[in-house]
């Protein structure tokens, strides 16, 4: 998969806005097109952004704009475990880069321990939360483990592989993932 330069160069104009942006990823050839489905509300102070992507969709982008936490929530990680969604892939805009949230499993009770797993992966994210100043400042050490121990406690507790990486970028070069999959 590669965005190149044309289409990343939107979105730092994105992610100015007060308002998360969702939309869905369609592969042509090596590229990839990203296309808006969804325009959430203003974000007011000290509240989350939300937009709801096409859960039909297998890959599936969002931004988080610079006003909000730079980092994925635990709704966007469990998104791509959730059996309810089609979505394998998941890709979150920030200031600090690219997010790429995959899994080719799926947690199967999701539905009836959603709010436990929203609470467990909160615990570890906290971590990012204080060693960035509130998701602000980015902090590369503290960030890797924290997303590699929520990782290991998903594959841990339910056998499911979830991979989570975040590609620094400041949008004037283009992202190349080697596939659109799980790694």
């Amino acid at each position: 998969m590669k965005l190149t330069k044309q289409v990343l160069k939107i979105i730092p104009t994105y992610l100015e806005l007060n308002t998360e942006i969702c939309g869905y990823i369609f592969p042509d050839g090596k590229d990839v097109n990203l296309f808006v489905s969804s325009v959430g509300e203003e974000i007011k102070e000290n509240k989350r952004g939300q937009c709801t992507p096409d859960g039909s969709k297998p890959y599936i982008w969002h931004t988080h704009p610079s006003i909000v936490k730079q980092y994925p929530s635990a709704e966007d990680i469990l998104k791509v475990l959730n059996p309810k969604y089609a979505i394998s892939v998941s890709l979150v805009f920030s200031v600090w880069g690219i997010w790429k949230i995959a899994s080719p499993d799926k947690i199967h009770d999701l539905r009836e321990t959603k709010a436990l797993w929203i609470d467990k992966i909160n615990r570890f994210l906290a971590t990012i939360y204080h060693s960035t100043n509130r998701g602000r400042v980015y902090e590369e050490g503290s960030i890797k483990k924290t997303i590699k121990n929520i990782c290991r406690y998903i594959y841990d507790n339910t056998g499911s592989k979830l991979y989570i990486s975040l590609h620094v970028t400041d949008y004037t070069t283009e992202y190349i993932s080697k596939t659109m999959s799980f790694r």
